[in-house]
């Protein structure tokens, strides 16, 4: 019933006419729609750039993506190398760190041996220093020896030499004539005399030095205490004696038996080695060099004096020159 009414109502309202427009009004409007439809374009084409830059951007993204997908592989790969190469350095330095420890051990090993052979080296050196100290003890006592299986025999050099000469009955005639003495008993302590020529002095032309041997003391010191002889208008040295080793450690004295010479201080050889003397009232003994040197400066003003200079030692006359042309036997 409601309804009904409805329809009713609604067909008894006339439909509205449609009001003609004015011709502002039909301008207005028109000029509305071309705004819109400029408004359209431009956004249609603003909406396709839009579209175009996106689907650019879409390239360069999927392009971006490409790239970061190979560097993400590359720098997988990297990783991947990297760790390789740590593992690979951590396997070196585990290598060299037991290449050190052997080393450490093997240079603990190799100081350790040398301390072992620097003291064997040094213990031998001990031992040969004493071994050729006793050599050289043994020498000195062999020297010592041969000096006195010597000690009864002279040396004269520059006795006049003939062919065919009876040199004992010669210098038996010549000494007992010199000290005074008959020859029937001069010849009691003469054992025996002959020639000798110097070794190694195939040149030498001179007279051949006399070996006198004899059987006394006293004779010999007589004959050294004279020292002075001439036979047949020559002069004759005398010398005792001495050891070739003994006149080599006396060479290294010279220097203060010369100062002791020209000082005129008397002086006596020691056996096997070093001398003796007196020097304002202090009697001085020297077996080393450096003793000698130590005495030489605490007397170097008494030994720089002049003195007689022809005075000659106790003992050992002329031996520097026995040694010089090798005469000693």
């Amino acid at each position: 019933m409601t309804s009904t009414k409805k329809g009713q109502s609604q067909m008894m309202i006339p439909a509205a006419l449609p009001r003609r427009q004015s011709a502002p009004e039909m301008d207005h409007n028109a000029d509305i729609r071309e705004l819109i439809i400029n408004m359209n374009k431009t956004l249609n084409d603003k909406l396709d750039n839009m579209g175009l830059k996106i689907e650019q951007n879409s390239k360069l993204i999927e392009q971006n993506s490409k790239i970061i997908t190979d560097l993400s592989g590359q720098i997988k790969d990297l990783t991947i190398k990297n760790m390789e190469t740590e593992k690979s350095v951590a396997e070196v330095n585990t290598k060299v760190m037991k290449q050190e420890e052997m080393m450490k051990d093997i240079t603990k090993k190799i100081q350790q041996e040398n301390r072992d052979l620097k003291k064997y080296q040094d213990t031998t050196n001990v031992g040969m220093s004493q071994l050729k100290q006793a050599q050289e003890d043994i020498l000195d006592q062999i020297a010592i020896l041969e000096m006195y299986q010597r000690e009864l025999i002279l040396r004269f050099r520059g006795v006049p030499e003939v062919q065919g000469e009876d040199i004992m009955s010669k210098l038996i005639k010549e000494l007992a004539e010199w000290l005074g003495v008959r020859e029937e008993e001069l010849i009691m302590d003469v054992d025996k005399i002959f020639r000798v020529r110097p070794e190694g002095k195939k040149q030498y032309r001179g007279p051949g030095d006399c070996l006198v041997y004899l059987n006394s003391r006293l004779l010999k010191d007589k004959i050294l205490q004279k020292r002075r002889l001439r036979i047949d208008g020559n002069n004759v040295i005398i010398y005792k004696e001495i050891p070739k080793r003994i006149l080599k450690k006396r060479e290294k004295y010279k220097v203060l038996t010369d100062a002791l010479k020209l000082k005129g201080i008397r002086f006596k050889w020691l056996v096997p080695e070093g001398l003796s003397f007196t020097i304002k009232d202090t009697r001085k003994v020297i077996r080393s060099v450096d003793v000698m040197e130590k005495v030489r400066r605490t007397y170097r003003k008494e030994l720089g004096e002049e003195g007689d200079s022809e005075r000659e030692e106790e003992e050992g006359v002329g031996e520097e020159e026995a040694e010089r042309l090798g005469v000693t036997t």
